[in-house]
């Protein structure tokens, strides 16, 4: 019992030390760590978002690609005939397909 008043006299000396500023630590300690909404889940929750952001664009430039290949397709067939004579081993008539390997 002593040591506990020896510490709280302590504590009473320093003039920055009472009970608004242990709760505003205890409270700022549950914020950033502990809280369902904590600083560190939000940070966390921020990343993810940017990381999100990265792959909305990486996909919307995907997009924007495979519709200018598909607009060359629909309207030039001589570029839809390299396109199926190279993906599907397509041929004209009268030809012949040779498959070289590597």
């Amino acid at each position: 019992m002593n040591k506990l008043k020896l510490l709280y006299i302590k504590l009473k000396q320093n003039k920055w030390i009472n009970k608004y500023t242990i709760t505003l630590v205890i409270f700022a300690i549950i914020i950033i760590f502990f809280d369902s909404n904590s600083l560190i889940d939000r940070y966390k929750a921020y990343r993810e978002k940017q990381e999100l952001k990265k792959e909305i664009e990486n996909y919307e430039e995907k997009i924007r690609k495979d519709q200018e290949f598909l607009d060359a397709i629909q309207s030039d067939t001589e570029a839809l005939e390299k396109f199926a004579r190279e993906e599907y081993k397509m041929k004209g008539e009268n030809e012949d397909v040779y498959i070289i390997k590597e």
